[in-house]
């Protein structure tokens, strides 16, 4: 039998660090928990306050040049718009957040 070639040891300084290397090892820390493949993502406030901000304000815009409502009065018709959306999303993502979680356990109790 040949016996195996050890290969030789590197001479000369260790390695730089590598800026790529370290960049994704700030990015890894920036992305949170780690989630199993299927796994339902929890509901967020800024997605739901997106949502919001983006129809109350082409609510307003429908309001003021389509209706020809006074600004003023289609502002504040748009803020409260905006603060019932904002608790209706919340409590909807609360709701479709719980029911892909419980399916998604169920569908995971099978399989183990």
């Amino acid at each position: 039998m040949i016996a195996k070639r050890r290969k030789n040891r590197p001479t000369g300084p260790p390695p730089a660090r590598s800026p790529k290397l370290e960049r994704e090892a700030v990015d890894e820390t920036k992305q949170g928990p780690k989630r199993k493949p299927g796994e339902p993502v929890p509901p967020n406030a800024q997605g739901v306050l997106k949502r919001a901000g983006f129809i109350a304000a082409g609510y307003v815009l429908v309001l003021i040049f389509i209706l020809k409502l006074n600004a003023i009065l289609a502002i504040g018709v748009g803020v409260i718009g905006f603060g019932i959306m904002v608790s209706m999303g919340l409590l909807i993502e609360r709701w479709r957040y719980r029911a892909q979680l419980r399916k998604w356990t169920a569908s995971r109790a099978g399989v183990k």
